[in-house]
């Protein structure tokens, strides 16, 4: 038995899905690349690294430029906590329009990024 299906019917959009793959699926899992990427570089460098290393490279006084090789775990803690506080906020926040949610994950990407270079040049002035 076929159905009088009106043309805005069969055009309409099911329910919407506010958080759809193509918003924040990819700049996500970036995201959680990136915090893989500096908790493996982080451990790894622990091992090898020496007992103080230049964690605020850039202070004005040299004696404050040097911390104790365990304020490394600082940076993949921050990195995981924004990067697990993100998903939280992204499905507290799922109902908003997808491009003020594609730019809150990206803007969580670009900090990530950060992070990342900051491990990457921490590495690259001790080796």
């Amino acid at each position: 038995m076929a159905q009088n299906i009106s043309i805005m019917q069969k055009f309409a959009l099911p329910h919407l899905e506010i958080i759809t793959p193509e918003v924040v699926k990819k700049p996500l899992y970036l995201s959680f690349l990136a915090t893989l990427l500096i908790i493996i570089i982080s451990g790894i460098y622990y091992v090898f690294s020496q007992p103080e290393i230049p964690l605020l490279y850039t202070l004005a006084r040299p004696n404050q430029a040097l911390v104790p090789k365990e304020w490394l775990f600082l940076l993949p803690s921050i990195s995981f906590v924004l990067s697990v506080l993100h998903v939280f906020i992204i499905h507290w926040l799922r109902e908003l329009e997808p491009i003020l949610l594609s730019t809150f994950v990206g803007a969580g990407l670009l900090l990530q990024v950060v992070l990342l270079a900051d491990i990457v040049r921490i590495v690259y002035i001790t080796l």
